[in-house]
């Protein structure tokens, strides 16, 4: 860390007033087509239940809704079976209610509180995920925000190995665990971008999407698959392209709310550059990020090229999938209010202006 002490005040002031042209960055992806799950205005539906059920606010359930958690799913896994898809928009919409308390919610400025939060959260997701394990679970009426892991859990207790669940519980632990330690970073200084990036690999939360592929699209892959180091690379790389693209196309509303922990206010602090400056270059790290998971990819297929037909087919699914993560999220991170409705779209492309 450098430069202690709370700059957000300095750094919004700095950002203010500049405008930023994002460019159409579907050239990135020419080779790959995103798609949508035919299902999503039934998960829509579905999730209405669901927000009534967990959000106890008018003013919360109408901030989530913004979100479109149903579109985000369908642009994330749009391949998968109609009872699968409603449990993957229930996780989407959980990762975003569960991390705007923290964000900009009644955490966001009391460390105490955000611990006990995380904490509760891992006991009680672990009783659901992972029920044979032994461990305390939180009292009813304690907050975390951890209803919808109930259903969820129960789910995937099958069409999947404990090996695959265990994966993902791990991936969903190890993003809970980062934002715990995320929390209130500006209070400890303005970070650097490399430590920014070491965060924001666990807190963006792909590792779980990632994971939970096996069970959405009912595959049988080996560890030996997952652990290859091509895998290891791609799962890093959906990672690094979307935390980037969503510090790209959220840094207007992330302002409004006061935070600074994003890519483009680093580089700008670090840096000294222009937001422009900043953006330009995020848009590079990210299509340097997609050709680095092709390569990984042609070593993975590689890797595999003796396997079984139906081995090889698993993996592809997989791969395909982690590539939906990507393209699907950029897609459906041009369409929601929630980033956008204070751009300036084009009306010849994908390109955007925008006033910080």
């Amino acid at each position: 860390m450098v430069k202690h002490g709370d700059h957000r005040a300095q750094i919004i002031a700095r950002l203010r007033g500049q405008e930023i042209h994002v460019p159409d960055v579907h050239y990135i992806y020419s080779g790959w087509e995103a798609n949508l799950h035919p299902d999503v205005e039934l998960s829509r539906q579905h999730l209405e239940r669901y927000f009534e059920t967990f959000i106890s606010t008018e003013s919360v359930r109408k901030k989530q809704r913004k979100v479109d958690n149903a579109l985000c799913a369908g642009q994330f896994w749009p391949r998968v079976s109609s009872d699968k898809f409603l449990v993957l928009g229930e996780l989407v919409a959980w990762f975003f209610f569960w991390d705007d308390e923290i964000d900009c919610g009644t955490l966001t400025d009391d460390s105490d509180k955000t611990e006990a939060y995380c904490d509760d959260t891992l006991n009680f997701i672990r009783h659901c995920l992972q029920p044979e394990l032994e461990g305390d679970v939180p009292a009813p009426g304690r907050l975390h925000n951890c209803g919808p892991w109930v259903n969820m859990g129960r789910a995937m207790q099958e069409g999947q190995s404990k090996e695959a669940r265990d994966r993902f519980a791990a991936a969903i632990y190890d993003f809970v665990m980062g934002v715990r330690v995320s929390q209130a970073t500006w209070t400890r200084g303005m970070s650097t971008l490399e430590d920014y990036t070491a965060r924001r690999l666990r807190t963006v939360g792909t590792n779980p999407c990632v994971a939970v592929i096996q069970w959405a699209y009912g595959l049988t892959l080996p560890p030996s698959v997952w652990d290859h180091e091509a895998m290891v690379s791609i799962t890093r790389e959906v990672a690094i392209s979307d935390f980037l693209w969503n510090d790209i196309v959220s840094l207007r509303k992330e302002i409004d709310d006061g935070d600074i922990d994003s890519a483009i206010p680093v580089m700008v602090w670090n840096e000294g550059c222009s937001a422009q400056s900043a953006v330009d270059r995020c848009v590079k790290m990210v299509e340097e990020s997609w050709e680095r998971l092709q390569e990984a990819e042609k070593k993975l297929m590689a890797a595999h090229a003796g396997d079984s037909k139906d081995l090889r087919d698993e993996i592809e699914t997989l791969v395909g999938g982690c590539k939906d993560l990507i393209v699907g999220h950029m897609v459906y991170s041009l369409k929601i209010p929630r980033n956008m409705s204070a751009a300036n779209m084009s009306d010849k492309d994908c390109s955007f202006r925008i006033v910080l």
